[in-house]
């Protein structure tokens, strides 16, 4: 068998139909997470913020950017920050965060 046809039959197999019913009750359920976090944000006082709410108010930005974002959030994926803007006054003003994941690469060095 070439190698060609061993791919077009794999991925006729991983072609399965996908069932609407879970995709909705999937997308439900985390655009409702996404709408709870978005009441938080509301109800928080912005101006009395420090540095430590500055990171939780950026971890709930990227968990708001999409549906994914949220599924990877709850599920507690790795999230790192970056691009740290200060006042004049040396105070944490904005964070972005990210998410992330560790990898290892072994390289033969002989």
């Amino acid at each position: 068998m070439k190698e060609h046809d061993l791919y077009g039959k794999m991925a006729s197999v991983t072609d399965m139909p996908i069932d609407l019913r879970k995709l909705q009750h999937y997308s439900a359920y985390y655009s409702g997470m996404r709408k709870a976090i978005l009441k938080v944000i509301e109800h928080e006082q912005m101006s009395k913020m420090k540095d430590d709410d500055v990171y939780w108010l950026a971890e709930l930005n990227l968990a708001l950017r999409d549906v994914r974002s949220a599924q990877l959030w709850s599920d507690g994926q790795q999230i790192a920050f970056r691009n740290h803007k200060r006042d004049k006054k040396g105070k944490l003003v904005s964070v972005e965060a990210y998410f992330y994941e560790e990898k290892t690469i072994k390289e033969e060095i002989l």
